[in-house]
């Protein structure tokens, strides 16, 4: 029975050593899968989605007026990765200054950062890799130009966007600046750096006027939160203007369907249709900014 028990007992030993194993291996691939999730929530991966696809948009329209005239699908894939890498950068940065805010808003007290998920110094240094990745990659696989647009835009973000929502509303328009500018990498890219076309400004000028109703929608309906936060929005200090102004570059965005087509972009069938898939969730976003509107809803 000593043998036999000295086999048992090895046996026994050698199962207990490889749950051990298992628990760790398992533990370590919980790790990793909380790690992916906090880089994506600390990248907003899809705010960064939205960004990359407008500038594939960009990409592909501004693809018409290149030397060939046709869509360069590898550097379509590499403008895509750069600018995602890009807008993960700009949107880490932005959380890092602004985790004591965060912290007391109830949409985003449970983003990595505020939660403890992650050091600050961890956040700083992925920021930093996704920001360096991003521009490396432009600057290497298309060109100066679209390169220098995604680092402008990750200190616009991050550098006067970020620091200017506690100080002033003006920040809204500063925003939508950052908003546009995608659809002209994107451009930029298929056109090797060209952005003389007047095409180029007209789509990222529509993604301008288009972001306003949306960002005074939000600022409406989350005003309670914002002034937890400190940020200065318009919704805060004249819910009517915030109103106005959103209606006003909803209705803006009326004679786009018109210029597309008379600048060839588009065809007829754009113009029939931009009232309706353009003009009207603007408006209805403008209508959101109401005073009456969000006193309704909350």
């Amino acid at each position: 029975m000593g043998v036999l028990d000295g086999k048992v007992y090895g046996d026994f030993g050698r199962l207990g050593a490889g749950a051990r194993g298992a628990r760790s291996g398992d533990g370590l691939a919980r790790r990793a899968k909380g790690l992916v999730k906090c880089y994506l929530r600390l990248g907003k991966h899809k705010l960064s989605a939205l960004v990359t696809y407008t500038g594939a948009v960009g990409f592909v329209m501004g693809s018409a007026y290149s030397s060939d005239g046709l869509v360069d699908y590898e550097m379509l894939g590499w403008t895509s990765v750069g600018t995602a890498l890009c807008a993960a950068s700009a949107n880490c940065l932005n959380q890092l200054y602004e985790i004591k805010r965060d912290a007391v808003m109830s949409r985003t007290n449970a983003r990595p950062l505020p939660a403890g998920r992650v050091s600050k110094l961890h956040a700083l240094g992925f920021a930093a890799v996704t920001g360096i990745l991003g521009y490396g990659i432009l600057d290497r696989k298309t060109d100066r130009t679209t390169a220098s647009l995604g680092l402008a835009n990750i200190a616009l973000y991050a550098g006067v966007y970020t620091p200017l929502k506690v100080i002033h509303p003006i920040n809204t328009w500063v925003g939508a600046v950052v908003g546009a500018i995608p659809p002209l990498m994107g451009w930029s890219a298929a056109n090797a750096g060209d952005l003389s076309h007047t095409n180029a400004w007209l789509l990222g000028g529509a993604l301008f006027v288009w972001q306003i109703p949306h960002f005074h929608a939000l600022a409406a309906l989350y005003a309670k939160d914002y002034t937890k936060g400190g940020y200065k929005m318009l919704a805060q200090s004249n819910p009517k203007l915030n109103a106005r102004l959103g209606a006003w570059m909803a209705y803006t965005l009326l004679p786009l369907g018109p210029l597309a087509v008379h600048s060839h972009m588009t065809s007829p069938v754009f113009a029939v249709r931009s009232p309706t898939k353009v003009h009207l969730p603007a408006l209805q976003l403008a209508r959101i900014c109401s005073p009456r509107s969000c006193s309704l809803m909350s």
